[in-house]
């Protein structure tokens, strides 16, 4: 019975504000809002993997290699709003997995949450 009885109306609009709030909120998350900030990062990625492969094939995976590639490869760009520096650091945690892994550039933008 107490199932029954009518909630009051403000009750009502509150849980259609906090409906609303939670489907907008999902919607907002779900859609890719700064495809430019992934092409940057794909295009930085793309650099730098460039830069290694234009090295030789036994720097791949050396770690202070591609410490200077990923630093390289901001030159010039640091005036990009900041996102370069953004890249570097992300790609600068774990340079011993980035040093493989940039072979892809989206997957490795991916990982670094730029994407």
């Amino acid at each position: 019975m107490l199932l029954l009885r009518p909630l009051p109306i403000l009750s009502l609009a509150i849980l259609a504000i906090f409906a609303l709030a939670i489907a907008g909120l999902f919607f907002y998350r779900r859609a890719d809002h700064d495809e430019s900030h992934c092409a940057s990062c794909i295009g930085y990625a793309l650099k730098v993997n460039s830069m290694i492969s234009d090295a030789g094939d036994n720097v791949r995976g050396n770690t202070q290699f591609f410490r200077y590639a990923v630093d390289k490869a901001c030159a010039g760009r640091l005036l990009d709003g900041g996102r370069c520096l953004e890249y570097r650091r992300g790609f600068l945690r774990n340079k011993t997995r980035f040093a493989y892994r940039i072979e892809d550039p989206y997957a490795a933008c991916r990982a670094i949450s730029a994407c």
